[in-house]
């Protein structure tokens, strides 16, 4: 999926190193890495009962 838009966040060392560490364990870039975290929390918060953009009520 091409991706146009881009979004920059500020983090500190701490972050940054774990950060690297998941894409590492996922073979993935940091992008990716990211991106995978907020649809497992997305996906998460949809479970608990919280609309989100992966609800049924709003496809992907």
């Amino acid at each position: 999926m091409a991706r146009y838009n881009t979004f920059t966040f500020r983090v500190n060392k701490e972050e940054k190193q774990i950060i690297e560490a998941l894409s590492n364990k996922l073979k993935r870039t940091r992008s990716d890495a990211v991106r995978w975290v907020i649809r497992e929390a997305a996906q998460a918060l949809t479970e608990e009962g919280f609309e989100t953009a992966v609800s049924p009520q709003n496809p992907k």
